[in-house]
């Protein structure tokens, strides 16, 4: 099994190297901060908390409830298109406000053990959410009933540019960036509220994909985004092609796949190259690891606790558990050392997990570059009955 060592590296990495990573992430905050939508204070409306009930947000906050705050974008109500095959982003804006400054109970719940970090897993679970309310929102989908289904596809490239405390009040704030013929790119941002300031500390893009309500396996045409009316035509522009691009390269990576055609010619000769240096022993590998002694495995029963609104297991509490693995998982490989989170890549869903389904998720450190710790998480689902 020797295509399956990893090399630990406990040299720091090369100046070239800290210079390239610390630009790749200012690059992020750069076109984060380039492309986010403007919301002025006039331009919301908070919610009621009865509006709150028909949306199910208390569903993840219970007695927290005070302590959170949700806004709809105020021309939401006014500027509904007669068209109902048009729709515009302010149509589909949903801001949730986590007001950490206001409730100890709060803080305590989305603490990291021993620190004021908040805990990652959890909030992918209420980006989720919030993206699945923004894409049926965006749909005219009325409270209480339902046109069509969407399911959570992927999510996009999550990486943090700021920092996550529950010192700070969090804003996060959804809407449609980008919608195929039957599919819905939510984009969330999350700002940290620092002095009366709202701070951009991460964006992350969830694919929605809208399903026949009668018919999972056919498609829901989605009404199309027009950018009449909007503060910011300009970013909206920047945002939809900056979409168009997102779907271009998950085909091509889809297409492109391992499971789906052979190593190319040139990919081939590496492997071959890389089998003669291991087979001819000149790898040190006195400091090396196994791929699979880094493996960690967690068995969970899904409960009806964690459905959505179809019946399925949430999409966001799967993500929960598959961070939260992927930290243990770095967390053991680096013997004790805290690992700090620096971002997700991408997250696909294959298929739903149903109620009763036994759901066995494998974290593998699969690459190591130090400090870095790359970790693969798959989840495998089977019903007890076969």
């Amino acid at each position: 099994m020797l295509w399956k060592r990893i090399y630990r590296c406990f040299s720091n990495l090369r100046r070239e190297e800290e210079i390239l990573l610390n630009f790749t992430e200012n690059l992020s905050k750069l076109r984060a901060d380039a492309t986010r939508m403007n919301l002025r204070p006039e331009k919301l409306v908070e919610l009621k908390k009865n509006e709150f009930l028909d949306m199910g947000v208390l569903n993840y906050f219970g007695l927290n409830q005070d302590c959170i705050q949700i806004y709809r974008h105020a021309d939401s109500l006014t500027s509904v298109p007669e068209d109902r095959s048009v729709n515009y982003p302010r149509n589909g804006v949903i801001r949730l406000e986590m007001l950490f400054s206001k409730s100890e109970n709060l803080r305590e719940n989305f603490r990291r053990f021993y620190s004021e970090r908040v805990r990652i897993g959890k909030m992918l679970e209420i980006f989720d959410y919030l993206a699945g309310m923004t894409a049926y929102k965006y749909v005219y989908n009325e409270a209480g009933s339902r046109i069509c289904t969407f399911v959570t596809a992927c999510v996009d490239r999550f990486q943090p540019y700021g920092k996550f405390s529950t010192t700070d009040d969090l804003i996060l704030t959804a809407y449609p960036s980008y919608v195929g013929n039957s599919s819905v790119e939510v984009r969330v941002e999350v700002a940290s509220r620092v002095n009366n300031q709202d701070v951009g500390i991460a964006t992350t893009h969830f694919l929605m994909v809208a399903r026949s309500l009668e018919d999972h396996s056919k498609p829901f045409k989605v009404p199309r985004l027009s950018f009449e009316g909007e503060d910011d035509p300009a970013r909206c522009e920047l945002r939809n092609e900056l979409g168009k691009r997102a779907q271009v390269r998950r085909k091509l990576k889809d297409s492109s796949s391992v499971y789906k055609i052979p190593p190319t010619g040139e990919e081939s000769i590496a492997l071959f190259h890389l089998f003669r240096k291991i087979k001819s022993k000149s790898f040190d590998l006195s400091e090396s690891v196994l791929m699979g002694a880094t493996r960690i495995e967690k068995t969970v029963l899904m409960h009806s606790q964690d459905k959505n609104i179809h019946g399925k297991v949430f999409g966001g509490y799967l993500m929960r558990e598959a961070y939260e693995l992927a930290w243990v998982c770095a967390y053991t490989y680096s013997k004790g050392n805290i690992p700090s989170f620096n971002r997700v890549d991408d997250v696909v869903f294959h298929a739903p997990a149903e109620v009763g389904s036994v759901c066995k998720f494998v974290a593998t450190v699969t690459f190591v570059q130090s400090p870095h710790v790359n970790v693969l998480v798959e989840l495998i689902r089977w019903m007890p009955d076969g």
